[in-house]
């Protein structure tokens, strides 16, 4: 426990320039359902999800108040889509599934070589495709 405590508290420690990466998300993910790492897997899962989708309404609240009323059309017109298309209602526990089997799937490379934010948001997108 102690061990496993660590591979997640170091990349977190080693400052901003280095986010976690979505293969310390997926041995996180993969720990059994009664340790710890299982519920920090869950809660960071729902931490992003929560993060990308209001990064997204405080980017619209943003451009909706600074940006001049041609720009805003010309947004309107290209139809930029939403971040994220997964279901709103989506619990944590079938989000941490979806994920978790998405990660397993994955190359240790691409794991190690993508943040787990983003690792959690190509999950959704894989699993949830915009329209």
């Amino acid at each position: 426990m102690r061990l496993a405590a660590m591979m997640i508290a170091l990349p977190l420690a080693s400052g901003a320039a280095s986010a976690m990466d979505g293969e310390t998300l997926n041995f996180a993910c993969s720990a059994p359902e009664t340790s710890a790492l299982h519920g920090f897997c869950s809660g960071y899962i729902a931490g992003a999800i929560d993060g990308i989708r209001h990064g997204e309404m405080l980017m619209k609240i943003r451009y909706a108040t600074r940006l001049p009323e041609e720009v805003l059309r010309a947004m309107d017109a290209a139809e930029i889509g939403p971040a994220l298309c997964a279901p709103a209602d989506i619990t944590p526990k079938a989000a941490r599934l979806l994920v978790s089997d998405f990660l397993s799937k994955q190359s240790e490379k691409w794991r190690r070589d993508t943040t787990a934010e983003l690792a959690v948001w190509a999950a959704l997108t894989d699993i949830y495709p915009c329209p």
